[in-house]
Order: structure tokens, then sequence, then C-alpha cells
């Protein structure tokens, strides 16, 4: 986030621990976004349209914005821009990550995924 505030025009805040109070909510907030995506069947049209992240980043933004009084946004495409950036650089922190090959690794090579029949039903 700090990256995003000193990059991008269009951000206030009183003081740094303004901003760190921005941050760790807009972190809970978006952790919390992300869990309850995950955790329900729209996590597969999140993963097929990347934008919504950003958008979903930008409206965390703007809404840490109301909450906190010293942190402001002057308008909405500040705060998408700022999603970008937070976008771009949680990929490039991820990518240079010791975590990064564990994280992206889909499926392990050499599983087959099974084919079976179900036996023994009843019909009613």
């Amino acid at each position: 986030m700090l990256g995003a505030v000193l990059l991008k025009k269009g951000f206030t805040y009183a003081s740094m621990t303004t901003l760190l109070e921005a941050a760790l909510l807009f972190g809970l907030a978006a952790g919390a976004c992300h869990t309850l995506i995950i955790s329900t069947d729209v996590r597969l049209f999140v993963e097929r349209i990347g934008f919504f992240n950003i958008f979903l980043h930008a409206g965390l933004l703007y809404l840490v914005a109301k909450i906190l009084p010293a942190f402001e946004i002057d308008r909405f495409s500040t705060a998408f821009w700022g999603g970008v950036l937070i976008n771009v650089f949680a990929w490039a922190m991820s990518s240079i990550s010791i975590f990064a090959p564990v994280l992206m690794k889909k499926e392990t090579p050499g599983v087959k995924q099974a084919r079976a029949k179900v036996i023994g039903t009843k019909k009613p």
C-alpha cells in the first residue's frame, strides 16, 4: 500500500501511523473478501476474470478512505490505479517469494484423475 500511495497522486494521509492503520484495515478486509470468494463457488468466476481483483482492491481502498477520516482518496479513479499498483506489487512479491513454486503449482505430475462407477444404488 505504501508503494501505491507514494507513486500515485491523490492519496492524502495525516501521518505514517494513519497509513499503517489504513494498510492494516485494507489487509483485513481483503483477506476476508478473498477467503469468502475462495470458499464459495465464485472462485471459478474470479479466476477467469482477473480484473475483478483490481476492482475489489479499488473498492476496498475507497472503503478504507471512507472509514478512516485521516486517510483520503480524491476520487475513485485514484483508488482504481492504486488497486492496479497494489496488484502489481503483490504479484511481484509473490513471484520472488520462496513459497512461489508451492503456491503456483496447481496439480502434481503423474497423478491422474480417477474414473469410477456408482454401484449398488437403489432405484426409488
